[in-house]
């Protein structure tokens, strides 16, 4: 690197540290408690370590969870910065604000339930085990600040001859949306990277030149830190032992080298020894292996995959090494991880060439140096792939973390050595800065945009007018108003409910809302149950007097053959009661209403649109008021009963609800039996009918009381509201007498 471009891209360095803190520290607040990959155990550990004075066993009765049996220095340092939150501790019951209807699938952003726990308790000033929580985040922080300057250190000893190469692999590694989440978390994650990035440090400068025992005694420190960190930290000991190897390749100074190696592995045996002891002694083997296979058991597959299957499994999840967040189960947009995957194509095109030339040249310590690399690589792979196959959780990308120095200074060094090609030097003052401040801003937008809304609840806004009444539910709760839209839906479709609700008081405890959309026949057709506002907003976090809008959108599962009315109905419900008990439901007078409400209805159309329709075997053609034509009939006289089916279309919007009557009248033109209703036995009601309705309107009418003669049915429709019929006009445009139709004679022996 000339001096020319050194100091910007130096200065740019600085800028990226600075960048990547500033957004793993804005996460660290701003993330609620325990919402990232198994935050609350990890918590566990380090608290039950301040309590006790001790480390913890792992057990089935461990009341710490799986990562008792995780090596212990993450934890205790965790534990001293815990140490400093003031008293008194509030030692929350976090399973008791457990969300239940949680989903762990993996999806993008605006998905909900993507949060685990319900937050009544977090909000700033930290108090407590939150501030102390938090406080042990800032530990995340600074080993991933560590990661960041360990993979600029390795990439310029790896790459001294390659302009913005050690550049490029901090940015990648500091500006990785995922590493800069995970550093932001109580997690070992953090721990392990820190650790492997310096040792891959330390590695790449031996092979540069032989180094002193100070350097193998630091080196040994390190390796000792790293077996401390995280049980995956074994596979350093691989690490040490292949750079060891190498080294006495090149320089053949094989006595030297044994020396060292007794240095770096006896330093490392003397910190972390003891670890393996105890694990020996309390599980029967170094690791604990078995122990922790046991506590993980609810994780375990049946049956273990194949590699091929793993590796598989793996390779699909590779976008979850830049990008998935809370509970592994919130995405970035789809076009991300396109960038991502050409970015790693074209950064290993270019790592390729960087090879070839030091292949040219018979550059041995670069290829060696590269060898290490791409060799750590490949054995922490091949390690998650082992993982994979045993665990259903395990096709997370951030268990590569391990080697993301290795993986940010290869495909850095690649696309270095591309620009390097292809700029040849324009520009090398600037883009080091736009990179640096373009990689902060993007993280603060997916911290903005993508992550924090999956937790956020929002109150407030206006309540709309409309024609549902208020009602309260127990005590506490308001629902002030729902809107239903669209008005029309058929199978597939979404339909959208707005609530807007009210805390009157504090609410304690969390409800659900259960959300369903009946048919006629109380057939469920669509429903949701949840947390306010997709889990973001239980009721427990609800500020008293606060409005709450409350929007879901459900998918239509089926719809009948015919048009008809589909009703709405909410209630809340405690979903952690095996019982599901439901809160009350009282009208704005104090009456009660039962524990359920109607919110609005939908029309259900036909899958087809209802443009066929059933088509009647005799037709008419009379019209009632605007918008409502008769169209036809069928009928039978069998077994003393009338059967006649009217056949109607609704030809303009129709806003009221209207009953048909139908009348058998004699002779004389008197009523001798009527069947008057809603058509179609209120499935269907008149206010719901819209242009290019179709439907059928079943009658059925006894007949064995009648005496023999001659009768006919009359038809028409009236209000419900006030009795009086629509008018009735021929097909001639004759008004009908009394608004009323006949359509049908038979006859009663």
């Amino acid at each position: 690197m000339s001096p020319g471009n050194k100091c910007p891209v130096d200065r740019a360095c600085l800028l990226v540290v600075t960048g990547f803190a500033l957004c793993s520290v804005v996460l660290s607040l701003t993330v609620p408690v325990f919402e990232a990959p198994d935050e609350p155990s990890h918590v566990a550990v380090a608290r039950y370590i301040f309590t006790n004075r001790a480390l913890p066993v792992q057990g089935p009765a461990s009341p710490v969870g799986q990562e008792a049996g995780q090596p212990p220095l993450y934890y205790v340092l965790g534990a001293l910065l815990f140490a400093l939150a003031p008293e008194p501790r509030l030692a929350p019951v976090w399973n008791a604000n457990y969300n239940p209807h949680v989903s762990f699938d993996r999806a993008g952003p605006g998905a909900d339930n993507r949060n685990l726990f319900a937050h009544p308790n977090e909000g700033f000033p930290y108090r407590g085990d939150v501030l102390g929580i938090h406080l042990m985040r800032l530990l995340s922080v600074g080993l991933g600040v560590t990661t960041v300057i360990a993979t600029y250190l390795l990439a310029s000893e790896a790459f001294r001859d390659l302009p913005g190469a050690a550049f490029l692999a901090a940015w990648l590694v500091a500006f990785n949306p995922q590493f800069v989440f995970m550093s932001g978390v109580f997690n070992n994650d953090a721990g392990i990277a820190a650790a492997s990035a310096l040792i891959l440090w330390l590695a790449v400068r031996r092979l540069g030149r032989p180094r002193s025992g100070v350097e193998s005694a630091l080196l040994g420190l390190f390796v000792g830190v790293g077996l401390l960190m995280k049980l995956s930290g074994v596979a350093l000991l691989g690490l040490v032992g292949a750079t060891l190897v190498l080294e006495a390749g090149l320089y053949r100074d094989f006595r030297r080298v044994f020396i060292q190696a007794a240095i770096v592995f006896g330093l490392a045996a003397l910190v972390a020894g003891w670890w393996f002891v105890r694990n020996l002694a309390l599980y029967g083997d170094p690791l604990g292996w078995n122990a922790l296979l046991g506590a993980s058991a609810s994780l375990l597959r049946a049956q273990p995959l194949g590699v091929v299957e793993a590796a598989q499994t793996l390779w699909d999840a590779r976008g979850s090494f830049w990008g998935l967040f809370g509970w592994s189960n919130i995405l970035l947009p789809d076009w991300f991880y396109v960038l991502t995957d050409l970015m790693t194509v074209v950064g290993l095109i270019g790592l390729g060439g960087v090879g070839w030339t030091a292949w040219k040249r018979r550059d041995a310590v670069t290829l060696a140096r590269l060898g290490l690399m791409v060799g750590w690589f490949v054995v922490v792979a091949a390690a998650l792939i082992r993982w994979v196959q045993l665990n259903a959780a395990a096709d997370q990308g951030r268990l590569l973390f391990p080697a993301v120095a290795a993986v940010g200074a290869g495909i850095g060094a690649g696309l270095a050595w591309l620009a390097d090609r292809l700029l040849k030097g324009r520009g090398a003052g600037a883009w080091p800065t736009g990179l640096a401040a373009s990689g902060f801003a993007v993280n603060l937008a997916i911290a903005w945009a993508v992550i924090l809304p999956a937790y956020r609840p929002t109150f407030g806004g206006a309540v709309p007018v409309g024609e549902f009444r208020p009602v309260r539910f127990g005590d506490g709760i308001e629902l002030l108003a729902a809107q239903v839209s669209p008005g029309a839906v058929r199978a597939g479709d979404p339909v959208e409910i707005d609530l807007w609700w009210r805390a009157v008081k504090p609410v304690a405890g969390d409800w659900s809302v259960s959300l369903t959309v009946f048919d006629t026949e109380f057939n469920v057709v669509a429903g949701v149950n949840s947390w306010p506002q997709g889990g973001r907003a239980p009721t427990s976090v609800w500020p008293a007097g606060a409005v709450v809008h409350d929007r879901y959108r459900l998918l239509v599962s089926r719809t009948g053959p015919e048009p008809e009315a589909g009703t709405v109905w909410v209630a809340l419900y405690d979903a952690r009661d095996p019982g599901g008990s439901r809160l009350n439901v009282y009208a704005g007078d104090g009456r009660y209403l039962g524990s359920t409400v109607q919110v609005g209805r939908v029309r259900l159309k036909p899958a087809d649109g209802g443009e066929a329709g059933p088509s009647p075997s005799q037709s008419v053609d009379y019209r009632f008021g605007a918008g409502v034509r008769l169209a036809g009939y069928d009928a039978m006289v069998t077994g003393g009963e009338l059967k006649l089916d009217l056949y109607w279309r609704a030809e303009a919007p129709i806003r009221r609800a209207y009953n048909v009557f139908f009348h058998v009248v004699d002779g004389q033109g008197r009523i001798v039996a009527q069947d008057d209703g809603p058509p179609a036995g209120g499935r269907y009601p008149t206010d719901l009918w819209e242009p290019g309705d179709r439907l059928r309107d079943r009658h059925r009418v006894d007949l064995s009381r009648l005496p023999p003669g001659e009768y006919w049915v009359r038809v028409g429709l009236y209000s419900l509201e006030d009795g009086q019929r629509l008018p009735a006009v021929g097909p001639d445009g004759t008004r009908q007498p009394e608004d009323a139709v006949q359509v049908y004679q038979f006859r009663v022996p």
